[in-house]
């Protein structure tokens, strides 16, 4: 299990920080990405010490870029991006099948 501290995701903050895995969300006038504390954990973690996620990261930075500035054509077309690199490196690391 990839806990919040050791995801790629995750931006620390002093003693907890901030999930951003999925855009933000509006919560009282605000948009934001919720807090997390190091030790907790979902199920949608990437590890943020191997490099096959790298590319995927980069992608997914830039489609948050697009996404926060509000070019919504940009930030479909980065996330389409993210998500072939994401389904490319899942492709990798599963293990080959011996007929």
């Amino acid at each position: 299990m990839i806990t919040c501290e050791r995801c790629l995701y995750w931006d620390r903050s002093k003693s907890a920080g901030r999930c951003r895995i999925n855009p933000p969300t509006e919560a009282e006038d605000e948009t934001r990405w919720p807090w997390t504390n190091p030790d907790d954990w979902c199920g949608q973690a990437m590890p943020r010490d191997t490099g096959r996620t790298s590319a995927v990261h980069e992608a997914a930075q830039r489609a948050l870029e697009a996404y926060n500035g509000s070019d919504t054509d940009r930030w479909q077309e980065e996330l389409e991006d993210a998500m072939d690199g994401l389904q490319a490196a899942l492709e990798r690391m599963r293990p080959s099948v011996i007929g």
